[in-house]
């Protein structure tokens, strides 16, 4: 944790994978040093308006949702307004957000009519834990 800054780091998915990580190693032993690396790395992101720093909804791109799934846990734990308005800002990409005629997300706008598999893990369960 020492030794890897996002200070310079674009919103990219693969943050959320390596923070869910750190949340459950958190819940099993307890020590604050993981819940803080994810906080301190979170609101580098996220502004005191829950603007996210890289983020644009117009992509409309499902790698964008993943790092929302820990923003649950924050606004769970802090009770900071930023983390739901990041939260609903995600969740108005996923109102808003183009569809197969099956009604799957596509993977990114600039994949028409495209769904991948990643796409449902980075969705689905941000999508699932708001509702």
């Amino acid at each position: 944790m020492k030794r890897f800054s996002l200070l310079d780091k674009k919103w990219t998915y693969d943050y959320g994978v390596i923070f869910k990580g750190m949340e459950q190693v958190w819940k099993i032993t307890g020590d604050s040093r993981y819940y803080d690396y994810i906080e301190n790395s979170m609101d580098t992101f996220i502004d005191d308006k829950g603007c996210i720093r890289g983020y644009s909804l117009e992509e409309y791109n499902m790698d964008h949702i993943n790092n929302g799934k820990v923003l649950f846990l924050l606004y769970r734990e802090t009770g900071k307004e930023k983390y739901k308005k990041a939260i609903e800002l995600l969740i108005k990409q996923l109102k808003t957000h183009p569809r197969t005629t099956e009604g799957g997300f596509w993977h990114k706008k600039i994949y028409p009519d495209q769904m991948w598999l990643d796409g449902i893990y980075m969705g689905s369960p941000f999508y699932a834990e708001y509702g």
